[in-house]
């Protein structure tokens, strides 16, 4: 049911994951995304959607200086795609099982300024 509305939406049509340079970097070796402790707590690749990218940047990466952004085609990994909803109700992505780097359509440095990351619209 919720993957027929998120294909409904225009602007739906990709996920996104963040993570670090390193992270990135490893994911060329081993062939999949690796996983990070709040994946590993809840039991599911932690995703968002385009307008959900700069407020989860800014909670949970702040402090990392080499950020990626790692753009995904729902498509690509429907079979393993739910969109559910946060502790607070906020319907976030979530993908169940291993999460292949051929998966990901390009990922991109996320620019910072004095700390702070924008993510301008060409980033998506």
């Amino acid at each position: 049911m919720f993957i027929a509305l998120l294909m409904t939406n225009k602007t739906t049509q990709k996920v996104y994951r963040l993570c670090s340079l390193a992270e990135w970097e490893m994911s060329l070796f081993t062939g999949v995304l690796p996983i990070n402790d709040d994946d590993i707590r809840d039991g599911f690749f932690h995703l968002s959607f385009e307008d959900q990218t700069k407020k989860i940047a800014t909670k949970y990466y702040s402090q990392v200086p080499d950020l990626y952004i790692l753009t995904i085609l729902v498509d690509n990994i429907d079979d393993i795609l739910r969109v559910e909803p946060n502790s607070n109700g906020e319907m976030f992505p979530h993908a169940y099982g291993p999460m292949p780097r051929s998966k990901v359509l390009f990922a991109k440095p996320a620019p910072s300024k004095d700390g702070v990351y924008h993510f301008p619209k060409e980033l998506f």
